[in-house]
């Protein structure tokens, strides 16, 4: 176990080498677009993210292609009570990242029950040049949202199929719902 430890502590210190970058980064225009929908809203009005829009929910369907609430709920955290700074926005869009790493290594050993290969998936993941965008653009944080989610939805899936604990199918719905 030390040397799995080592191991995965080594991948998160490589990706946070090669991700570092984009904590400098400045917003862009998609990010506008979105803090544009949230900035006037209160935390008491959040919870009109994860409505629907013919029940007075607030749709960010124009600005993602989807309902994504979660994101939205992100956008609004990040620009309203942190005042609409991108460091701190890039550091929640990499420390999402880094829970998506681990979602695919969890599966991966539910998967295989192999270190060594779970290893090897999760720095695949880890450092596949097209996460990047996820944590560069602030807009992008529904990709690794919606990674860690589907990821949870198929472990959430295997653990109940393995143990039959009706917990584990609850689990699998309300990760498949935010997925």
């Amino acid at each position: 176990y030390q040397v799995f430890g080592i191991l995965s502590l080594c991948i998160c210190v490589l990706v946070f080498f090669l991700y570092q970058p984009a904590l400098r980064a400045a917003f862009v225009s998609d990010d506008f677009y979105l803090w544009k929908v949230v900035r006037d809203l209160s935390l008491q009005e959040t919870y009109r993210l994860f409505l629907p829009a013919n029940l007075g929910g607030i749709s960010i369907v124009k600005y993602t292609g989807h309902q994504a609430p979660l994101s939205a709920w992100f956008i609004w955290f990040n620009t309203v009570p942190l005042g609409m700074n991108p460091y701190s926005g890039h550091l929640i869009s990499l420390l999402l990242h880094f829970t998506a790493i681990a979602a695919v290594a969890k599966l991966t050993h539910l998967l295989t029950k192999e270190k060594k290969i779970t290893l090897l998936a999760a720095l695949i993941f880890g450092t596949f040049p097209y996460i990047s965008q996820s944590v560069h653009f602030m807009s992008a944080i529904l990709f690794p949202l919606g990674t860690i989610f589907y990821l949870m939805t198929l472990a959430t899936q295997i653990l109940y199929i393995q143990q039959r604990k009706p917990i584990w199918l609850i689990f699998h719905f309300i990760s498949f719902y935010y997925s």
